[in-house]
């Protein structure tokens, strides 16, 4: 396997495991939003954001949940 032909699959591999982290996140976000009864935010509007905007969002959620529901 040539170099370029190593780093390309490197990246391949990357991609695949960032998308799937990414995927996790958006369901976490979206299960949340549901068992708060809150509208949902479309699958396709929440994949546009990046991990660190779907951890911030989850934060978020997941304090006003607590505070709601978990006193």
């Amino acid at each position: 396997m040539t170099t370029a032909e190593r780093l390309r699959q490197e990246g391949l591999e990357e991609g695949i495991e960032k998308g799937i982290e990414c995927g996790e996140w958006v369901g976490k976000v979206s299960l949340l939003e549901q068992l708060m009864g809150r509208e949902q935010t479309p699958l396709q509007e929440l994949a546009k954001l990046g991990i660190k905007q779907l951890q911030a969002r989850y934060q978020k959620l997941e304090k006003e949940y607590h505070r709601k529901y978990r006193r």
